[in-house]
């Protein structure tokens, strides 16, 4: 054999494999089988905000990693809680609202009553 028969280029090789059809992806790259309205959904989502979809779902992957797989496990819980009504959640939050100023209503209504004796020492001590 001469020199250079028998041998490829990556090139050459790339070139052969597509004319043959045989695919050639970079490494890190992967293929996957979405529903074809998510996927058309979520890349006009992604095109909306002006994000690449392949780096969302990048991150997406890094979260689940960095969440040992229970990423999904807490979407799951919160989409189950979405069984009360709308009405049912304002209620609730009215009630959550409603407590939180009560509670600091009255630490509020404390330090006026604080504030006025401290006055009322300051004034009848210059008197």
């Amino acid at each position: 054999m001469g020199r250079g028969e028998g041998h490829f280029t990556p090139t050459t090789l790339c070139a052969l494999f597509r004319l043959y059809g045989v695919p050639v992806a970079r490494p890190g790259a992967f293929a996957a089988n979405f529903e074809p309205d998510v996927l058309d959904r979520f890349r006009s989502l992604c095109k909306a905000q002006g994000r690449q979809y392949t780096k969302v779902l990048e991150q997406f992957a890094i979260l689940y990693l960095e969440s040992n797989g229970t990423l999904l496990d807490t979407a799951a819980a919160s989409k189950g809680d979405s069984s009360k009504s709308p009405d049912g959640e304002v209620k609730d939050l009215k009630k959550k609202v409603t407590k939180y100023f009560a509670q600091h209503e009255a630490l509020f209504d404390e330090l006026i009553q604080r504030i006025e004796k401290v006055e009322e020492k300051v004034f009848t001590e210059t008197d």
